[in-house]
C-alpha cells in the first residue's frame, strides 16, 4: 500500500544548555550553550515516522515550500521557553498543483495540518483525493466544517470540544492525553485504554500516533489493533526529549523460537 503525507511542515528546533545562576538583570537562568539539533516536524514527522516503520510514503513537495521554525531552550532537561518563527504557505497554490496530479496509486492521504495555510483549502484538496478513492485521513488543527469528505479525522479532546467535532458524523478517533482513546470507525465504538507514563516531552507524540495508526492499517490489521499500536506510539514518542522517530520494534512484539532438549541449558 502507498501513502500520501500532505500539509504544514515544521523545523523543531532545540537548543540544550545547563545552568548554576540566575541573571542580575532578571530572574531568569543563565543558560550556557552546548548544542543545537534540528528535526523535521508537523507533516514531516509523520513521513518519517512511516519511512522507519518500512511504509511506502511520499511526503507531497515539501522542499518547496516555507517552513516554520519552532525554537525550544532546554537547560538540564527542563524546557526553558519556545520561540515561534511562523511562516505561512499559499493554500490556493498548493491546490492548483495538486490538481494536477492523478493519485490513484495512493490508498491513504493523510493531511497534517498545524493552520500554517498549506491546507488552506482543504475541502477541495479532500475532494480532488476523493475522485482517486483515497481515504483521507485528517489530523486537525482548525473547525470540522474545514473537512468535509474525510475518511477519518482524529482531534485531541481540546479540538473535540471546540472545532465543532461534537457534530462529526463520520469516522474520528479522539485522543486525550493518558485519558482512554475513544473512536467510532465504520459504525463500530472503540474505548482503549493509555497505559499511564513518564512523559518527557509530548512534541510531536500526535504525529507518531498518526503515523503508527496508518502504519497498522497497511499491514491490514484491524481497527482495534490499529489503536492500540498508535498508542503504543505515541506512549514511546513521549518518553523522549524532542521529535521521536518511530522503529517498527516500537510496536511490534518480536517472538523467538526455540528447539532443542533443555535438560541442560547450553551456551
Amino acid at each position: 500500500m502507498k501513502v500520501l503525507v500532505i500539509g504544514d511542515v515544521i523545523i523543531d528546533r532545540y537548543i540544550y544548555g545547563t545552568s548554576t545562576r540566575l541573571s542580575p538583570e532578571a530572574p531568569v537562568p543563565v543558560v550556557t550553550y552546548k548544542r543545537t539539533e534540528e528535526t523535521i516536524g508537523g507533516a514531516g514527522l509523520v513521513h518519517s515516522n512511516l519511512l522507519s516503520l518500512g511504509v511506502d510514503s511520499v511526503l507531497f513537495n515539501a522542499e518547496e515550500e516555507p517552513k516554520s521554525i519552532k525554537t525550544r531552550v532546554i537547560c538540564d532537561g527542563h524546557y526553558i521557553t519556545r520561540i515561534d518563527n511562523d511562516v505561512n504557505s499559499d493554500g490556493e497554490d498548493v491546490l492548483r498543483r495538486v490538481r494536477e496530479i492523478d493519485f490513484s496509486a495512493y490508498d491513504y492521504v493523510i493531511m497534517s495540518d498545524y493552520n500554517k495555510g498549506y491546507l488552506d483549502e482543504s475541502i477541495k484538496l479532500i475532494e480532488h483525493f476523493n475522485k482517486f478513492g483515497c481515504k483521507v485521513i485528517v489530523d486537525p488543527k482548525t473547525h470540522a466544517n474545514h473537512y468535509k469528505g474525510a475518511w477519518l479525522v482524529k482531534p485531541n479532546r481540546k479540538e473535540f470540544d471546540e472545532l465543532g467535532f461534537t457534530q462529526w458524523l463520520g469516522n474520528i478517533i479522539t485522543t486525550n492525553a493518558s485519558d482512554p482513546v475513544i473512536a467510532q470507525i465504520d459504525d463500530e465504538y472503540y474505548t482503549i485504554p493509555v497505559d499511564a507514563e513518564e512523559v518527557a516531552d509530548v512534541t510531536g507524540a500526535g504525529d507518531c500516533f498518526l503515523a503508527a495508526f496508518v502504519y497498522a492499517l497497511t499491514k491490514g490489521y484491524n481497527y482495534q489493533k490499529a489503536i492500540k499500536l498508535a498508542i503504543r506510539g505515541s506512549t514511546e514518542s513521549v518518553k523522549h526529549v524532542g521529535t521521536y522517530t518511530l522503529q517498527q520494534s516500537d510496536l511490534e512484539e518480536t517472538v523467538v523460537f526455540t528447539n532443542g532438549v533443555f535438560d541442560i541449558l547450553h551456551k
